[in-house]
């Protein structure tokens, strides 16, 4: 399987993310979300197309293929299992979601995959809500000791 890029990818999550929320897609949507100008967003959405994860018309539809909302839905979801997971050990959001940004492209796919399980334990089990307050209880008591 071939390497796709980061930038790629990004592309492609902030794609899904857009037409999943507004069902439809557009070029300003694009580079407002992606922080770029307009003649940016084309250029890659030719890039894209040419590579099968879209398919463009200027001035007209812009679609994720198959395969492109495949590769956006798991950058997506990458992101927001490695976000929560930094949320519930205490980091703010903000950072949470910057730095999920990163590991969602640097890690290998079977840590991705056991990271998955982990918050989905976290999340949806008694004793892994149990852990986490107590972790975050924990993380408290040293953040004070380091204070002082």
């Amino acid at each position: 399987m071939e390497k796709i890029s980061r930038k790629i990818e990004d592309y492609l999550e902030c794609i899904y993310l857009i037409q999943k929320e507004k069902g439809y897609l557009r070029v300003k949507d694009i580079a407002r979300k992606m922080k770029v100008k307009p003649p940016s967003v084309v250029e890659m959405l030719r890039r894209l197309q040419s590579q099968g994860f879209v398919r463009y018309e200027r001035h007209g539809a812009l679609l994720l293929t198959k395969k492109g909302a495949a590769l956006g839905r798991n950058t997506a979801e990458k992101h927001e299992t490695f976000r929560k997971l930094l949320v519930f050990i205490g980091l703010p959001e903000e950072t949470a979601s910057e730095d999920a940004c990163e590991m969602e492209h640097h890690l290998h796919p079977e840590t991705i995959s056991h990271f998955i399980d982990f918050v989905d334990y976290l999340e949806n089990s008694e004793e892994g809500k149990k852990h986490r307050k107590n972790f975050l209880e924990y993380s408290k008591i040293n953040e004070m000791k380091r204070k002082n």
